[in-house]
């Protein structure tokens, strides 16, 4: 923290800001901190730490610090300052990769039982199955299920499977949803290889990274081309730009003059510049949502086992998607063979706290 750019009354009040979060039993008091914001906790110190927080908030779990969970931001201080992170695993393309894997996998088995280029547009529970109906190649096609794990995010599931209790409906539209555009800036010759993840409070972007960071140290590989990756999430206010093309390209040029300001050696021009919206829908970890609103909205019905990573959390992980299919696998085998105890199942793996 000493090499932080601040004058030294902001150094040492994020020193301050760090020794006093490490003091608060967090896991004893989740419930507590889940429904407060996590402004409560910063407002009490140089306003260049909540600022901080408010682009890391932004980033990881698409909320500022007003927005978030107290229990999602403290712990996540906690984490940080103790060196949780450093048990992270950094892959090459991103999180796409397992997307790739698990078809790689799963083909050979049972390629005459996928299908892709389909659309699911309805789920409906019918004397002992689900109907699904789907669209591929122009044509809407119907099946039945005996079990269907439903892993599209909750304001899809909520309008594709019909019959929800209307509380739970409620539940599943009560999530907010970040819009997330990644700019890829790229240059014909090195600018920036030191740091893999790069902080920039006050920018249009919360953070950079080195796009082949996981590469560089690879034998005999040589950097054809330096891109760097701008993360740039916006408010939900502001998420009619993605459907705008001069809206994006607004935006990619604003970080793109953002960063060429940071450093003069940064004053480069690229050779492109590409502007995507993020893959996946980030939920919001807003107050409330983890403890209360998160456990309605993903219980399961009688046959249909809700998974994705807004069933879980703290926050958008992964980790806990992975977690809660393998569980959705279990509650499945126990429906179809007949045996009690799904739904006891179900439930707790909505309740277990992840690592």
């Amino acid at each position: 923290m000493d090499q932080l750019p601040y004058q030294k009354e902001v150094r040492e009040s994020f020193k301050k800001f760090r020794d006093d979060t490490m003091k608060i039993k967090v896991g004893e008091k989740m419930a507590e901190l889940d429904a407060q914001p996590f402004s409560n906790f910063t407002a009490a110190y140089a306003p260049e730490v909540q600022q901080w927080w408010d682009g890391f908030g932004a980033s990881n779990w698409g909320a500022i610090t007003e927005e978030s969970s107290a229990y999602v931001g403290l712990a996540n201080v906690q984490d940080l300052t103790s060196g949780g992170d450093s048990k992270r695993a950094i892959l090459p393309g991103g999180l796409g990769c397992l997307t790739h894997k698990l078809v790689e996998v799963l083909q050979p088995k049972y390629q005459e039982r996928m299908l892709d280029n389909a659309a699911v547009v309805a789920a409906v529970q019918d004397r002992g199955v689900v109907r699904v109906t789907y669209l591929h190649q122009g044509k809407l096609i119907t099946v039945s299920a005996k079990a269907v794990l439903m892993c599209a995010p909750k304001h899809i599931a909520s309008r594709i499977v019909m019959g929800l209790p209307s509380e739970q409906k409620t539940a599943m539209r009560r999530y907010r949803f970040a819009p997330y555009p990644v700019v890829n800036v790229i240059f014909e010759k090195p600018v920036y290889n030191r740091g893999y993840d790069n902080w920039c409070p006050g920018s249009v972007f919360t953070d950079f990274i080195v796009a082949d960071w996981t590469l560089q140290k690879n034998p005999g590989y040589q950097q054809k081309h330096n891109i760097l990756s701008f993360y740039t999430p916006l408010g939900e206010l502001q998420r009619s730009t993605l459907v705008d093309e001069n809206g994006c390209k607004s935006l990619a040029a604003r970080v793109l003059s953002d960063f060429q300001k940071l450093l003069p050696e940064f004053n480069v021009d690229p050779v492109e510049v590409r502007i995507y919206r993020r893959g996946h829908p980030m939920f919001m970890a807003v107050p409330g949502q983890y403890t209360k609103n998160r456990l309605m909205a993903s219980r399961p019905l009688d046959r249909i086992f809700f998974g994705n990573s807004d069933s879980g959390g703290p926050e958008s992980l992964t980790s806990e998607a992975v977690r809660l299919s393998k569980a959705g696998a279990e509650w499945a085998e126990l429906l179809l063979a007949g045996k009690p105890g799904a739904r006891d199942l179900a439930e707790k793996a909505l309740l277990a706290i992840p690592d």
